[in-house]
């Protein structure tokens, strides 16, 4: 088996950043503390999150199944050759900056115990010299394997039916695209039956209850809707996701559960009590994976399944002939037109090809590369970076490169070796920044050490941490400038192809648009237009003339202002009327992190106030300001 690829102390240190910014941006706005507990052993893992919120107390708290990918890639850059890497990892992050993780070696103690191939395949992943193979560990690999169950009762199908074991499991989708985008190829199921199989699957006695709410796939905006939870008929077991795709979005369920149902005459038969502790049994210790394609993972997830097919296989199964199916659910577009909105953008404001460069870096220039995890944005003098910014998502890395060229421009020459004596005249250029401090050692001992609580401005590391003039904001604001978040992933509206996408995401196509001396749309990503209801309250640094806001009480640096900016007036605003809203993330910017949520006004503050939606609320105290 390929060894997992090792990453040195920086790149650990970055990724440690890169969760909490993510946690950070997933975070509602009243958060005073997250708490997110991973644990794994060979392919299985789970993940539980606890948040807290101003005047509450903890609860539990459902995070992007992204953040496992995050702990995953971490614990296996963590492994060190013969000695292993860590089991479990515990990351808290504190309002308003600062985070901890600390990792062992101990056993987890889990929720939902790992299916018995699960210890072996640890070994395998990771491979360990027998000093370093934890006592635990050898236990688990030293017990019998569990007893085989008892062979179930014939199912009472008619022959030629298609039950091959005592449960099928139904999935929720066919597979999974490239980026992580679900992929349906199913026959629609006729309108008329839709509410009597609805009926069905929901009625279903439940094998286990709810554990709360999985991340909506085909949602946008990401939110946790879908309930967690499993229902069976004494013949199949079906995730209630299946319940809540077909309802929300008529997503059909697998055919042969639909043609179960059917047979069924659409009424659920009488299924006794053992039979739903034996479903629940499978549901809770994982079950093999049906015969087609992939099963949806319970919170117990099933033993390992095979390598899944490439994507384009995937994607390319045949519809049935006769039957019109349900479209792939489209994958996110390609950095193509990330890339030629950016060169189109720079053409538009009159940016020489000169001033920046994507793809091989070229000396003295802003470039954009493709690296091995994302996007490499920085300005390359020397054959090296100074201080590079790196993205997993393409847009991201297109707004910062287009806020550098145009806000920062063509850096001056580092000094010389042996520089010439300093003009008198002009004040001599501030010198090089120092190099960051290393990152904390990675502890090689067989008891790996917690980290130490670092502050979360220390995120900063991922962006430009060059020193700056203090900036001003330009006479006149430039055009508008190309949007990061224009090539995430949305719902087809029709039109297809990669150019009404871009079209319809260029900033200037925005209804609302910053006033004067505001920042520009680039700063911001996931933007959407949202209603503010009454009772709402948002808040601004500065006058009344501008109509950039925040969620009230955002620490100043998830704001990615202009530093300075920090000495304005603070002021607090509640919503009277319901209005609609530009909302988006602050991307990391000015050696801030970003991650706070802003509002920016249909008009200017002042003028909502005057038309009687919004209203001051004096004497408020101004969140943390570093």
């Amino acid at each position: 088996m390929t060894q997992p690829t090792q990453l040195d102390p920086t790149e650990q240190d970055t990724l440690v950043k890169q969760i909490g910014l993510a946690l950070l941006r997933a975070a509602p706005p009243e958060w005073q503390q997250v708490v997110v507990h991973y644990r794994a052993v060979g392919r299985y893992h789970e993940m539980s999150a606890e948040l807290t919120c101003e005047n509450e107390e903890p609860r539990a708290w459902t995070v992007s199944p992204d953040m496992a990918a995050l702990f995953a890639r971490l614990r296996a850059g963590m492994y060190r050759d013969g000695r292993g890497t860590w089991f479990n990892a515990r990351y808290q992050l504190d309002r308003p900056s600062s985070y901890n993780l600390e990792y062992d070696r101990d056993e987890p103690q889990w929720d939902n115990p790992p299916p018995p191939p699960a210890y072996p395949d640890e070994l395998q992943m990771f491979p360990r010299e027998e000093e370093n193979i934890p006592e635990w560990l050898t236990r688990r690999l030293a017990a019998p394997p569990p007893p085989p169950p008892p062979a179930p009762m014939p199912p009472s199908t008619p022959p030629g039916g298609f039950e091959r074991q005592r449960f099928r499991i139904a999935r929720t989708f066919d597979g999974m695209g490239p980026q992580g985008r679900p992929i349906v190829n199913r026959p629609q199921i006729d309108e008329l039956d839709t509410e009597a199989i609805l009926a069905y699957l929901d009625d279903g006695p439940l094998a286990m209850p709810s554990r709360g709410y999985d991340v909506d796939r085909l949602d946008p905006e990401g939110r946790n809707s879908v309930p967690i939870a499993f229902h069976t008929d004494g013949t199949w077991i079906w995730p209630a996701s299946v319940n809540y795709y077909l309802r929300t979005y008529g997503v059909s369920p697998e055919p042969d559960l639909v043609t179960h149902i059917r047979r069924q005459g659409f009424e659920l038969p009488e299924v006794d009590e053992a039979t739903v502790n034996e479903a629940s049994a499978v549901v809770n210790r994982g079950a093999p994976p049906p015969p087609p394609g992939r099963p949806v993972a319970p919170p117990a997830p099933p033993p390992p399944p095979p390598p899944p097919p490439a994507p384009p296989a995937v994607a390319a199964v045949p519809q049935p002939p006769t039957v019109p199916a349900v479209p792939a659910v489209p994958a996110p577009p390609s950095p193509g037109p990330a890339l030629n909105a950016l060169r189109a953008k720079f053409a538009d404001l009159g940016v020489p090809d000169s001033a920046y460069r994507i793809g091989p870096p070229v000396d003295r220039t802003w470039n954009l590369e493709r690296v091995d995890d994302g996007w490499r944005v920085g300005w390359y003098e020397r054959d090296q970076y100074v201080s590079p910014s790196d993205f997993e998502d393409v847009g991201d890395a297109t707004a910062f490169l287009l806020g550098k060229v145009l806000l920062d421009g063509p850096r001056p020459a580092l000094p010389e070796p042996a520089p010439a004596a300093a003009p008198p005249a002009p004040p001599p250029l501030p010198p090089p920044p120092p190099p960051p401090p290393p990152a904390p050692p990675v502890a090689d001992e067989d008891d790996i050490a917690a980290r130490t609580v670092l502050s979360l401005p220390s995120l900063s590391a991922l962006e430009d941490t060059d020193e700056r003039e203090p900036v001003s904001v330009p006479a006149a604001p430039p055009p508008e400038v190309g949007n990061s978040t224009a090539m995430l992933p949305a719902p087809n509206r029709g039109g297809g192809g990669p150019s009404s996408a871009m079209t319809e995401t260029r900033p200037q196509d925005w209804p609302i648009q910053p006033l004067y001396g505001e920042p520009p749309l680039t700063l911001f990503r996931g933007k959407r237009m949202i209603e503010l209801h009454p009772g709402t309250e948002i808040d601004r640094f500065g006058d009344g003339d501008g109509n950039l806001t925040y969620a009230v009480g955002t620490p100043f640096p998830l704001r990615s202002l202009v530093p300075e900016w920090v000495n304005r007036e603070y002021r607090v605003y509640r919503v009277q009327q319901p209005f609609e809203v530009l909302t988006g993330v602050a991307i990391p910017w000015f050696e801030q992190p970003g991650g706070g949520t802003a509002f920016l006004l249909p008009h200017a503050v002042e003028d909502m106030i005057e038309d009687g939606y919004l209203v001051e609320i004096p004497g408020r105290e101004p969140p943390p300001l570093t």
